[in-house]
């Protein structure tokens, strides 16, 4: 379907199918020759029609809907940074990241400007100068209160994948454990020892990727009367789920609801297993109902990311 005449109206239903998972037929109810309806507010409709397509991952029109804006009013840093955006969700980090050079020249104190750079930096290998970009804004943005750069959930969500995979990339050397920190026999749950410091041990295990000992440990602490099982469920979910048991995982964040239905983490953790394997629709059925922990909730958006992308 092309040359199609729409209005806001029309914009609201495909979002409804796009938010249902039903993104072809979104495709096709706005096509790809977009013309705006007579009596629609121009600056409106194509800054709506913008973020539309871009969440569709219809590239060509969504830059089309930013430079229409534009002209419409949208002031022109705005859709400079949105049409950079853009390349970044179409995967074109090479162009994003020479639109948003140019654009940090003319304001080399935006932050949101410059995170989205670190993220083209990042994706497009040069993770050192990544690195220092975000740490340079970690600052920044701790001076101004609200700003855009710790909030909005498309940064949140592309700076974590982009994170990700560094942090998949670091997991693959070797685990240097402390002398003490050496594996469960069974039933051992380290005689002498708080609950506490049996729980910060498992997590100091989790950190460091060493899932095998961590999953010894909470096993071994389960088999005790001293429990936190929400915590050590959740824990074992993690662990389990790095492991590629993705059912098992889903077991234990069935386990940790059925106790406490609203238990956001764990909500959000069986969104991303199910995702994982090979579930998606149930997995965004399953993010729509969380709750973020406030705007920096950053796990939240990105699982849902994950499902999208299954």
């Amino acid at each position: 379907m092309s040359g199609s005449i729409l209005g806001i109206s029309d914009l609201r239903k495909a979002r409804a199918l796009c938010l249902k998972g039903h993104l072809e037929e979104a495709r096709e109810r706005i096509g790809t020759d977009v013309q705006i309806a007579k009596g629609e507010k121009p600056f409106t409709f194509w800054r709506e029609a913008a973020v539309l397509a871009r969440d569709l991952g219809m590239t060509k029109l969504a830059e089309h809907a930013w430079n229409e804006a534009g002209r419409a009013g949208l002031d022109a840093r705005v859709v400079r940074l949105e049409k950079a955006v853009n390349r970044l969700v179409a995967g074109d980090f090479e162009a994003a990241k020479d639109m948003l050079t140019e654009a940090i020249e003319a304001e080399p104190r935006n932050a949101v400007l410059r995170n989205a750079w670190a993220i083209a930096l990042f994706e497009s290998a040069e993770t050192a100068r990544a690195l220092e970009e975000w740490e340079t804004n970690r600052r920044w943005s701790a001076q101004k209160r609200g700003c855009p750069l710790s909030t909005d959930p498309l940064y949140l969500a592309l700076a974590a994948m982009a994170l990700e995979g560094f942090l998949q990339s670091r997991s693959t050397k070797p685990v240097r454990e402390a002398p003490e920190e050496t594996h469960p026999a069974d039933g051992e749950r380290a005689p002498g020892r708080t609950r506490d410091s049996r729980l910060a041990r498992i997590e100091r295990a989790l950190a460091r990727r060493d899932f095998d000992l961590a999953l010894g440990w909470i096993e071994n602490e389960m088999r005790g009367e001293e429990r936190e099982p929400d915590m050590l469920n959740l824990m074992y979910a993690v662990a389990l789920s790095e492991k590629d048991r993705w059912g098992r995982a889903r077991e234990e964040l069935a386990t940790v609801l059925e106790r406490s239905e609203g238990n956001s983490a764990a909500q959000s953790y069986l969104g991303y297993c199910l995702a994982r394997a090979g579930a998606p629709d149930a997995a965004l059925r399953v993010l729509e109902s969380v709750q973020p922990v406030g705007p920096d909730d950053y796990f939240v958006h990105y699982f849902r990311g994950i499902a999208w992308l299954e």
